[in-house]
């Protein structure tokens, strides 16, 4: 039986026997100490024990501790300026309490050597700092004898350095410091500020019974996701009756599994209000825990019918005068565990909290109970006058995203700063970038104006089509909605509810932050937890949890307004804007250009239908970079693309946009993932403003590679180049493309007003396959530029003198014609300036 198990039975025994039925639990009562003892712990430090790790009483030994797989416990809070103190009793020197470690056995390690001694040992090192004998006043043994045992820590600066890293530590038996001294590790070796746990430890036939000192309080795990009445979307306020219905609902996007809620709340002194926790969705208010005063006692029920039992507290227990008309601040821890070792983690875990301490030190444990409870919490009364007031508590609060959350803009996906508006029935715009949207900021200058129907802008798309995708809709000037990939609401921003009195008076900051996590702890990470920012304030303090999300959540960025009555401004956030740093292509590539597709120099426009140029290179476009010279004008902005790679129609699409460029594979290739490649990469990460206008190198670079890593070189990587630098320094990878790369090259025109200007550009000569030697390069550079070239195809020009005469002669003359045949140039001795020359 675990032992997690083995302190739910304890706990609910106690409770079953309990006559009054209120948490009960039996705690030790301290060993009165000595009045003539000497120095006592610090009153100001904070009583701490083995309940405030979750370590129930009880006897531990080698099957429940043993010391290969101790019980071990950990606290997010420091020992510094704690007192540990509890009942202990050793049966040999086998049994170890580790204090202060860090998971290794470093650390304070108590336990009891004989009858006589108990050691004290730190840092894991066989030498111990203290050899407690044993104070005959108080104690006759350490062995089979329960005794308390009390430890301080402090943190001081106690030698000559004056740095605050020395430990000074006191060690109490039955309530009487050791010699009345304390002991003092300079230069700690332990960091007592990190190592927080607390761990049992017993070899075999050992054991040791410990029991918490009644003192100490368990205080909230800060683990656990704290939240308040605003992670709920309710407000602080008095709530009372209202015709029969619940005053105040709200319903958090996730469960409250795995979180500790903390409210302020006053119960009005005429009794009645009840507050309701962790309802249903359907039901908010009217199911779920149900907190309410009776007879002056806060009473706990359950709407649903769950719970077993009516529990009651009493306002001293809970630290409290009274209830009535008394502000205090409740706690609800409230998680699932397996504690019937059923395998399921489906029981109830719950802890009721006064002012952040536990009420009696006891968690209230319920088997099977998952199904019972929800996300929604609400004030219900038909009491007249019975009210209950709520409070949100301020530390929670969060204002801006995740400082390391990856910060974009409009330029993450190649867009431009504008006014976004109707376009009939189709996308306005339509864009995608290389990355997704998870684990981003998008931030952006905003301003709507809905007089009729709404604007869409849909976020993180992930089909090609532009239209499934999150989305963010104006519906006025002043709501903004946010929508599931199928339009269901997740949540509705008003103006009002902002520093803004709505979002069209003038430009505002619109953020939304999306992060992936496992929100309902089923072993995957595919829920999201999404922030939505206005004037860079987290909208109601309040992230939204939305589970099994993330296939939703692409890389698209589009635009869609369904009446001509809405549109939204847009404004690129210039501090986002990353410095433009683009890598080169691999110069290990072979260089080819227009002429080795047997395509020429010119001014392509519309051809019909067809292609205005189609051509295919001799040898596979493996390792190859393909350069020209291009300039197009596209007024209509209708298709205009090269079709590359492929045979006739087929191959891969690069689309030329003003502001992006597009690449997928145009027959419909489909992937060994099941995912249609597709790329979008935008004008403003490439050396250029726009694709359109203005004449620049474009070059293409093909490799063949195995990208997905199973073994097989049949993967496809394109690069797109613009002045000899990487787009967006993104590869497009088609994963198992191989066998579909052909050699062809082809430009569609769509619109008869839209023009390209290509042009080959010179390749250099690589000699070398001819069997020449630089020396032989050179004199054939030399050659070329004192002959020219000419228009009729004969080697002349203004000086006729040659370099070479003879046989020599003759095979100059040869290799220059099968060099030009290649659509080559030559260069000068210094390289200083290369020659276009043509066939001889």
């Amino acid at each position: 039986m675990s032992r997690i198990f083995k302190k739910s039975i304890h706990l609910i025994t106690a409770v079953i026997c309990s006559i009054t039925l209120f948490l009960a639990g039996a705690f030790i009562v301290p060993k009165p100490i000595n009045a003539s003892a000497g120095i006592q712990p610090d009153p100001s430090f904070e009583v701490i024990s083995f309940s405030n790790y979750e370590i129930a009483d009880g006897v531990y030994d080698s099957t429940t501790a043993p010391s290969n797989s101790p019980v071990t416990a950990t606290s997010k809070d420091t020992f510094d300026k704690k007192y540990f103190s509890a009942d202990v009793k050793f049966s040999s020197s086998g049994a170890k309490i580790l204090l202060a470690d860090d998971g290794k056995g470093n650390g304070l390690t108590v336990n009891a050597s004989n009858a006589a001694i108990l050691t004290v040992k730190f840092n894991g090192t066989s030498n111990a700092i203290l050899r407690t004998q044993l104070p005959t006043d108080t104690i006759t043994s350490f062995i089979n004898t329960e005794f308390n045992l009390g430890i301080s820590f402090e943190v001081v600066a106690a030698d000559a350095d004056s740095v605050k890293n020395d430990l000074k530590l006191g060690v109490w038996i039955n309530g009487v410091l050791y010699k009345d001294n304390f002991f003092t590790i300079k230069n700690k070796v332990v960091n007592f500020d990190n190592n927080k746990t607390v761990t049992i430890a017993c070899n075999t036939s050992a054991s040791v019974e410990v029991k918490s000192d009644s003192r100490a309080k368990v205080l909230p795990n800060k683990n656990l996701d704290w939240i308040s009445i605003e992670h709920f979307y309710v407000k602080d306020g008095v709530y009372g009756t209202n015709n029969q219905k619940p005053s105040a609902t709200g319903t958090r996007f996730v469960g409250v599994n795995n979180s500790y809620f903390t409210t302020n709340i006053t119960f009005s002194a005429t009794e009645g209000a009840a507050f309701r926790y962790a309802g249903m969705k359907s039901a908010p208010g009217l199911s779920g825990l149900s907190f309410t005063l009776k007879g002056g006692k806060l009473v706990l029920t359950d709407a649903a019918g769950v719970l077993p039992y009516e529990y009651t507290f009493e306002a001293g227990k809970a630290g409290l005068a009274k209830f009535a008309d008394t502000p205090f601040k409740l706690g609800i821890s409230f998680e699932y565990i397996d504690a019937d070792e059923d395998t399921q983690a489906d029981d109830l875990k719950l802890g009721i909290w006064f002012n952040d301490v536990l009420y009696e030190n006891n968690f209230i444990y319920f088997g099977d109970a998952v199904t019972a409870f929800g996300n929604s919490m609400g004030v219900f009364s038909n009491v007249k006058n019975s009210t209950i007031t709520l409070g949100a508590i301020e530390d929670l609060k969060v204002t801006l995203p995740d400082k390391d959350i990856d910060k974009i803009t409009l330029d993450y996906f190649g867009m431009q700063d504008g006014v976004y508006t109707y376009a009939g029935n189709g996308l306005a715009v339509r864009t995608q970038a290389m990355d997704g949207v998870i684990g981003k900021y998008f931030s952006t200058d905003m301003k709507v104006s809905v007089k009729s129907g709404f604007a869409d802008i849909i976020y993180g798309f992930i089909e090609t089509d532009g239209w499934q995708g999150t989305r963010i809709r104006a519906v006025s000037n002043t709501e903004i909605q946010l929508l599931t990939q199928n339009q269901a609401l997740i949540a509705s921003f008003k103006a009002e509810n902002t520093s803004l009195k709505n979002f069209s008076d003038r430009n505002f900051r619109f953020g939304i932050s999306i992060e992936a996590l496992d929100n309902d702890n089923d072993g995957e990470k595919d829920d999201v937890k999404i922030g939505v920012y206005f004037n860079e304030d987290l909208y109601n303090d309040t992230f939204i949890y939305v589970n099994d999300y993330t296939p939703w959540l692409g890389n698209g960025f589009s635009f869609y307004a369904n009446s001509d009555g809405a549109s939204i401004e847009l404004g690129t956030i210039k501090d986002l804007i990353p410095e433009l740093i683009l890598e080169s292509p691999n110069d290990e590539l072979k260089l080819i250009t227009l002429t080795d597709f047997g395509v020429q120099d010119g001014v392509y426009t519309f051809a019909n239908n067809g292609f205005s140029f189609m051509g295919a290179n001799m040898k596979p476009l493996d390792n190859t970079y393909v350069v020209m010279e291009a300039k197009f004008d596209n007024p209509e902005q209708k298709q205009m693309y090269f079709r590359y790679a492929g045979e006739g129609w087929g191959g891969i699409s690069i689309v030329v946009h003003a502001d992006n460029i597009e690449v997928f594979e145009a027959s419909g290739y489909t992937d060994p993932s099941g995912k249609w490649e597709y790329y979008s990469i935008p004008a403003a990460k490439s050396a250029v403003e726009s694709f359109y206008g203005e004449k620049y190198k474009l070059g293409f670079s093909t490799e063949i590679l195995d990208i997905d890593g199973d073994g097989k070189k049949n993967d496809v990587r394109l690069g797109i180049f613009v002045n000899d630098q990487l787009c967006a320094n993104k590869y497009c990878d088609f994963i198992g493309y191989a066998p579909n790369l052909k050699t062809g090259l082809g430009l569609y025109i769509e619109s008869d007003k839209a023009t390209a200007e290509i042009n080959g550009l010179v390749i250099p000569v690589d000699f070398a396959l001819f069997g020449f030697t630089e020396e032989w390069a050179k004199e054939l550079a030399i050659y070329a530029e004192n002959n020219g070239s000419s228009n009729s195809g004969s080697v002349g020009g203004s000086n006729n003198q040659s370099p070479a005469t003879g046989e020599k002669s003759g095979v100059l003359k040869s290799v220059l014609v099968s060099c030009i045949a290649l659509g080559g140039i030559l260069k000068d001795e210094n390289k200083k300036y290369t020659k276009k020359i043509s066939l001889i």
